[in-house]
């Protein structure tokens, strides 16, 4: 009983570490007209985070970023080293949370939904339609060299290929509503 109550425990400790996920995903937004949304990128670590690099792209003939920042969590941490770059059709943002002596060990605790990054994206041209673009994950894309989405736990880097989730958002396009114009009546006295 004792043998199979301690392989019961170990294969749920193993297990539970080989199957949790690390996952990046990137929230939908929706604008009307030409007004400009802030969109979210949210983390699942298994483990605390020390670092990630974000890569995202976006069609530029619809949208245009600004406002690229770090995200509630990555401020939270203190993070020291946050470098954002516009670059075109997309943007880079790499993060190091400890990156200047002294070294005290700042991470990202683990954890679900953590808000790492934020940035606004401004259409480019009003619709007739509802439009839905993508803004996704690209890896190997951006920058010189490219970089990838990646995470930074335990001094290693985990990327899309060694289990890193990536979901992608979508950025829906409302065409603005109606243009209008009206005279008010009023009332008045004849000999007025």
């Amino acid at each position: 009983r004792l043998r199979s109550a301690l392989l019961a425990v170990l294969f749920t400790v193993i297990g539970t570490h080989a199957f949790a996920q690390n996952s990046l995903t990137i929230t939908d937004g929706q604008s009307a007209g030409l007004a400009s949304e802030t969109l979210s990128v949210l983390m699942d670590a298994d483990d605390s985070v020390e670092g990630f690099v974000l890569a995202i792209t976006y069609d530029s003939a619809l949208l245009s970023v600004s406002d690229i920042v770090a995200g509630s969590a990555t401020l939270a941490a203190s993070a020291e080293l946050i470098v954002p770059e516009t670059l075109p059709g997309g943007f880079t943002l790499g993060v190091v949370v400890d990156a200047t002596a002294p070294f005290d060990g700042q991470e990202i605790s683990a954890g679900t939904d953590l808000q790492i990054a934020a940035f606004t994206l401004t259409p480019q041209t009003i619709v007739t339609t509802v439009t839905q673009s993508a803004v996704e994950f690209s890896d190997g894309v951006l920058n010189n060299p490219p970089l990838s989405n990646l995470l930074v736990q335990n001094g290693q880097s985990i990327d899309a290929s060694s289990g890193l989730g990536l979901n992608n958002g979508t950025m829906t396009l409302l065409p603005p509503p109606p243009d209008s114009m009206r005279i008010e009546s009023t009332s008045f006295d004849s000999d007025s």
